[in-house]
């Protein structure tokens, strides 16, 4: 069985600045109810330059069987923070057999100006 390395970047702050509370455990929760991981874990306070700016993030990093399910739910639970945080892309990275793969994970939600629904 072909493993690979998934991460998934949780924005500590929505796109107004304000802190967001728990999305990383929820995230975690998510991912362990839909499918069967190796390890996983959240790396906190990751510093990530983005638009031009360094921001913090949460990444919940995990191994599980690479096969097309599991990018599916990597990119499920992205568009799910996506959605809680009101954040435009989520980024998800992949590294596998077939090498490093990146995918933004686009938000049909985002509300621009708007707060996030999960404020802490």
């Amino acid at each position: 069985m072909a493993t690979a390395q998934y991460e998934i970047l949780i924005p500590k702050a929505d796109t107004l600045g304000y802190p967001v509370r728990d999305l990383a455990p929820h995230a975690m929760n998510y991912l362990t109810s839909a499918i069967e991981v190796i390890t996983s874990h959240v790396e906190p306070e990751r510093r990530v330059w983005w638009l031009g700016k360094e921001e913090p993030f949460d990444a919940l990093v995990f191994t599980a069987e690479d096969k097309p399910q599991t990018d599916s739910h990597a990119k499920q639970i992205a568009a799910y923070v996506g959605e809680a945080a009101n954040q435009d892309v989520i980024l998800v990275t992949k590294t596998g057999k077939g090498g490093i793969q990146t995918w933004p994970v686009k938000n049909a939600q985002h509300v621009p100006g708007q707060p996030s629904s999960v404020l802490a």
